[in-house]
């Protein structure tokens, strides 16, 4: 009776230790405020006008936050959905079709800073 109750209290903590609380960490519409290349700090160009919203069904998108107020040259880069996962600590971010691993984020200090290596960008987002 001691060994079913001891393992019936084991399976609960484990149960209920595993939980969606990572992902809130991620989920949820960002903007970014700094953007790196190559360690220096850079203008936030286009990424300016855009937010990255990431949702708890593995799908991330960028927005235009307002595309009347948007400099045509921005249009050239559209409104981009593709996957994302989590891994470990920190969020894959993956190209569309979502086969070729893009970014790789962390959530900091409620900031979400997304490396992208291959491109040597360092991305800074706020909640937005």
């Amino acid at each position: 009776m001691i060994k079913t109750f001891v393992f019936l209290c084991s399976f609960l903590v484990l149960f209920f230790s595993c939980s969606n609380d990572d992902l809130d960490n991620v989920v949820g519409s960002w903007k970014a405020v700094e953007r790196y290349y190559d360690g220096h700090l850079v203008p936030l160009a286009c990424v300016e006008h855009k937010y990255l919203k990431v949702e708890e069904d593995g799908v991330y998108s960028w927005k235009f936050k307002d595309a009347a107020a948007t400099p045509e040259s921005c249009y050239s880069d559209p409104d981009y959905k593709s996957l994302w996962k989590k891994n470990g600590n920190g969020y894959e971010f993956y190209t569309n079709p979502g086969n070729y691993l893009l970014g790789i984020g962390t959530v900091v200090n409620e900031e979400l800073i997304v490396d992208y290596p291959s491109i040597d960008i360092k991305i800074v987002f706020t909640h937005y």
